[in-house]
C-alpha cells in the first residue's frame, strides 16, 4: 500500500513539473484558432468563411492592415503586378479580443489574380517608348503592356512582338526580381513581327523591348536659341540639329533627306545642307546646322522646320516624316534679364539666399554685363560647395567666386548674363572638428595623469628613475621595458585598466559600450547598455516558469507526503 502510494504521489508530482514548464509558454504564445476558407477569385474578390461571434475583420496586404467585409475586392489595393502577402483577422468587441487570424499569398499579373505564389507574365515595356510597339502575345494571348497572363515555371512559352509602322525590333530580355536576365532570340517573319521562345521563370516577369526607327526622326523638336541682342553675331547663336536613320549610313543622302521651312518666319534662321555626323550604333546620325540671322529688330520669332524622307532615294518621292520648332527672342542692348529662383542640387540644406541685398523668394531684374553679389547661408552641419548659373540649357561656373564672410555665410559673385539664367547651389557635409585637449599642459611638458610630475620628466612610481627611461613597477628599467598595468603611467605607456583614464588613453576594457570599434567589447547588446527590456529578453520569462514549477513542484511533494504519512497509519 505504501508503494502505490508512493508511485501515485511521484506520479503527481511529475504533472505538477510538466505544468509548471508548459505553463510560461502557454502564456506567451499567441495561439488563435486559424481563419479558413481564404480565397481570391480572378477579378480580386477576396473572401473567407464567417468567424462565430465576429464583430470586425481586418485586411492586410503585405501588412497595411485596414478593416474589411467578408467579400472585399483587392483591386484598390493592389494594381502592380507580383506576389502579396494577404492576411485577415478577426475581432470581438470593438477589436479588443483576437478571435482568429489566417494568411495566404497570391499572385497578380496585371489584369487576373490567382491563388499561390506562381509564374506569371506581368506585361512589358518598349525601352525607348510603348508606342513604338503595336503587339505583344505570350502562347497566343495578346499581352497589354500594363497585364499579363499566368504561366508554369519552366514552361517555353512563344513570344510574339510586332513594332509599330517605321520601328524595327533590335532585341528582347526578360526582367524579375529587378534584374534584367539577358536577351532571348528573335526571328523576323514574313508579316514584319518578331518571334521567339523563353522559359517561364518561377517568378512574376515583364519582357523588355529595344526598337529603331526605319526613318528618320529628329532627336529635338525643340531648338531655343534663347535670348540674344540686336547687332549679334549668328556664329555665336548655333545649334547643331541631329537626326537618325536606320544603322547604316545612306548612300547620296541629298536623294533621301531633305529639310524645308512649313511655318513661322523661314527669313529668320539659317540652315545648311545635312551631313554625315558619325556612327552611334543602332542609329547612322546625320547632322545639319542652324542659326539666328543677323540684324533681327527687338522681339520674338518662331519658326517650324519639317523633315522629308524619300525611302527609295530618288529625290521625287518626299514624305514629312518630322518637324521641330526654332524659337529666339532679340532684346535692345542692356535690357534687363531675369535672374530666376535659386535651387539645390542636394536638397533643401540653404537657409537664406539673398541676391543684390534682397531676399531671394522671387525672380530678379538684373542689367547684362554688371557685377551680382549674392550672400548665401547653409544650415547647420553643412558648408557650400559650388554655385553655378544656367540658361542656353547649359551651366557654367566661369566667372563665379565664393568668399566665406566673418561671422559666417558666404558671399557669392558673378557677372550677369546676356540671357536669363537661374543660380544652382551645391552643398556638402561639413568638417567636423574635433574639440582640442581640455586638460592644462605646460608648454614642453607631458600631461599629469595620476601624480604629480615635473616638466619634462616621467613620474616615478616607486623607485626614482630618469626621464629617458619607462619605470619599472620594483626597480629602475632601461627603455625596452613595459610598464606594470597596475601602476599609474605616463601619457606614453598603456593605461591601468582598472583606473579613469585621460582622454588620450584606451578605454577600460571592462566599461559596456566601448567607443572604439576595434575594441573586442564592441558587440555588447545595446539594449543591455541602456539597461535593457524584459520583452526584449527571453531569462524573465524562463525565471517566471522556472518560480511556477518551483511552486508547484513544493506543492506537490508536501501533497504526497501528506497522503503517504495518512496510508501509513
Amino acid at each position: 500500500m505504501k508503494k502505490t502510494s508512493l508511485r501515485t504521489a511521484a506520479s503527481a508530482a511529475a504533472c505538477l513539473f510538466l505544468l509548471a514548464f508548459v505553463l510560461p509558454l502557454g502564456v506567451l504564445a499567441d495561439d488563435y484558432p486559424p481563419v479558413t476558407g481564404i480565397s481570391v477569385t480572378p477579378e480580386g474578390l477576396l473572401s473567407w468563411d464567417e468567424v462565430p461571434g465576429v464583430e470586425q475583420y481586418w485586411v492586410g496586404v503585405n501588412g497595411g492592415f485596414v478593416p474589411a467585409e467578408n467579400g472585399c475586392s483587392l483591386v484598390d489595393r493592389v494594381w502592380q503586378s507580383g506576389v502579396y502577402d494577404i492576411s485577415v483577422e478577426a475581432y470581438a468587441e470593438s477589436g479588443s479580443k483576437t478571435l482568429a487570424t489566417g494568411s495566404v499569398q497570391i499572385t497578380f499579373n496585371g489584369r487576373s489574380f490567382a491563388m499561390g505564389a506562381k509564374s506569371a507574365l506581368g506585361g512589358w515595356w518598349g525601352t525607348s517608348s510603348s508606342d513604338h510597339i503595336a503587339s505583344v502575345s505570350a502562347g497566343g494571348t495578346d499581352i497589354p503592356s500594363l497585364g499579363g497572363a499566368f504561366t508554369d515555371p519552366g514552361s517555353e512559352v512563344k513570344i510574339v512582338i510586332t513594332p509599330a509602322e517605321g520601328r524595327d525590333i533590335l532585341s528582347a530580355f526578360l526582367r524579375y526580381d529587378d534584374q534584367n536576365r539577358g536577351e532571348f532570340e528573335l526571328t523576323e517573319r514574313p508579316d514584319g513581327s518578331y518571334e521567339g521562345t523563353v522559359t517561364a521563370p518561377d517568378a512574376v516577369w515583364t519582357i523588355g523591348i529595344n526598337t529603331r526607327s526605319t526613318q528618320p526622326e529628329f532627336v529635338l523638336h525643340d531648338v531655343d536659341f534663347g535670348r540674344v541682342t540686336e547687332g549679334f553675331a549668328s556664329t555665336d547663336h548655333t545649334a547643331m540639329i541631329n537626326f537618325r536613320l536606320g544603322e547604316i549610313p545612306l548612300p547620296r543622302a541629298s536623294s533621301y533627306l531633305k529639310t524645308e521651312w512649313i511655318a513661322g518666319d523661314a527669313s529668320v534662321f539659317a540652315t545648311d545642307k545635312i551631313y554625315e555626323s558619325n556612327y552611334a550604333e543602332p542609329y547612322a546620325v546625320y547632322t545639319f546646322w542652324a542659326c539666328p540671322a543677323n540684324g533681327l529688330t527687338e522681339g520674338t520669332y518662331s519658326a517650324t522646320l519639317a523633315l522629308y524622307y524619300d525611302k527609295d532615294g530618288t529625290a521625287t518621292n518626299w514624305v514629312k516624316v518630322d518637324e521641330c520648332t526654332l524659337r529666339i527672342l532679340v532684346v535692345k542692348p542692356g535690357t534687363p534679364v531675369t535672374a530666376s529662383n535659386w535651387w539645390c542640387t542636394s536638397g533643401d540644406y540653404i537657409e537664406s539666399f539673398e541676391l543684390n541685398g534682397a531676399g531671394f523668394s522671387l525672380p530678379v531684374q538684373l542689367v547684362p554685363g554688371e557685377t551680382a553679389s549674392a550672400t548665401v547661408r547653409t544650415r547647420e552641419g553643412y558648408d557650400l560647395s559650388g554655385v553655378f548659373l544656367r540658361y542656353n540649357e547649359q551651366n557654367t561656373n566661369e566667372g563665379v567666386t565664393i568668399d566665406p564672410k566673418d561671422g559666417g555665410g558666404y558671399t557669392v559673385s558673378f557677372t550677369v548674363p546676356e540671357n536669363d539664367f537661374a543660380i544652382g547651389v551645391n552643398v556638402k557635409e561639413a568638417e567636423i572638428t574635433l574639440p582640442e585637449e581640455t586638460t592644462a599642459v605646460t608648454p614642453g611638458t607631458e600631461p599629469e595623469v595620476t601624480t604629480d610630475t615635473a616638466p619634462v620628466t616621467e613620474p616615478e612610481v616607486t623607485t626614482g628613475s630618469t626621464p629617458e627611461t619607462e619605470p619599472d613597477v620594483t626597480t629602475g628599467s632601461t627603455p625596452e621595458t613595459e610598464p606594470d598595468v597596475t601602476t599609474g603611467a605616463t601619457p606614453e605607456t598603456e593605461p591601468d585598466v582598472t583606473t579613469e583614464e585621460s582622454q588620450e588613453t584606451e578605454p577600460d576594457v571592462t566599461t559596456r559600450g566601448s567607443s572604439d570599434p576595434d575594441d573586442d567589447t564592441w558587440d555588447i547588446d545595446p539594449d543591455e547598455q541602456q539597461g535593457g527590456s524584459i520583452a526584449k529578453s527571453p531569462i524573465p520569462w524562463i525565471m517566471l516558469g522556472l518560480g511556477i514549477f518551483v511552486i508547484l513542484g513544493t506543492v506537490g511533494a508536501v501533497v504526497a507526503l501528506i497522503v503517504i504519512g495518512k496510508r501509513g497509519k
